[in-house]
């Protein structure tokens, strides 16, 4: 082969070969970008039922339930915390809740329960005015009790839930909420209303409704029917509790 073919030839292969080199190194450098590069969320709504989680505290001096209770009383295992401006109290020897607004005006009393007319404990629905608690838990190591602001049962016929809205989708966004209520096969439209969110933000939405006499009858009545109370949101998301008339 004579020599000039043979150097073009030559130079051709190398610029062949840088050619390739460079793409290889393009797609590594581009493959490394794609994977190195911040991804961006994805836009989402969150829907949760209202809770209450509390921290509870020591009795201090001066506290109203020293004035009923004997002397001889267990004050340690008693804790206090607070709600919606409602002093509640917590045996955390027994787990039994009272509330100051049950407290009796007489004493004195040596049992935690007798000091109040009435008292709660886990399961059971705790109204404080017109806002119903559902009593989750209550955790005496951790000093703590929690609360779920819905109705467990029915104690009339008008029904207040709360339920929170936190709006991630990247921009401002009106939600159209849909309230129903199922007993069996049959389902109700209770509230249909629209909640605007801002982008980033979160909003608690109350709802209060009544129900009709059949309704309380199926639920309440001799064949007694749970109730099935659902949130929906246009964005597809949903949280729904059970209204009955045991704790069960």
């Amino acid at each position: 082969m004579p020599e000039g073919n043979r150097g073009s030839n030559e130079s051709e292969g190398l610029v062949g070969n840088a050619v390739i080199v460079a793409c290889v190194i393009g797609i590594v450098v581009v493959a490394a970008l794609i994977i190195l590069a911040p991804r961006g969320r994805e836009p989402f709504t969150q829907l949760w039922l209202k809770a209450w989680k509390l921290n509870l505290t020591n009795l201090s001096a001066g506290d109203p339930i020293l004035d009923v209770l004997a002397p001889e009383a267990d004050k340690a295992s008693i804790a206090t915390s607070s709600v919606l401006g409602n002093r509640i109290y917590v045996n955390r020897s027994s787990l039994q809740v009272g509330l100051s607004t049950d407290l009796l005006a007489w004493g004195p009393h040596s049992d935690f329960t007798t000091c109040f007319s009435r008292h709660y404990s886990a399961g059971d629905t705790v109204w404080l005015g017109s806002n119903a608690l559902y009593l989750d838990a209550v955790d005496a190591e951790s000093y703590q009790i929690l609360f779920f602001e819905y109705p467990k049962i029915l104690y009339s016929r008008r029904v207040r839930f709360a339920f929170v809205v936190e709006n991630d989708l990247g921009e401002d966004y009106e939600y159209r909420v849909n309230v129903s209520m199922a007993i069996g096969n049959s389902s109700t439209g209770k509230v249909l209303q629209n909640v605007k969110v801002g982008n980033g933000q979160r909003k608690t939405c109350v709802i209060d409704f009544s129900l009709s006499s059949d309704e309380v009858t199926h639920i309440l009545g001799p064949a007694a029917q749970n109730a099935k109370i659902t949130v929906q949101l246009d964005t597809g998301e949903e949280v729904f509790f059970w209204l009955g008339s045991t704790r069960e």
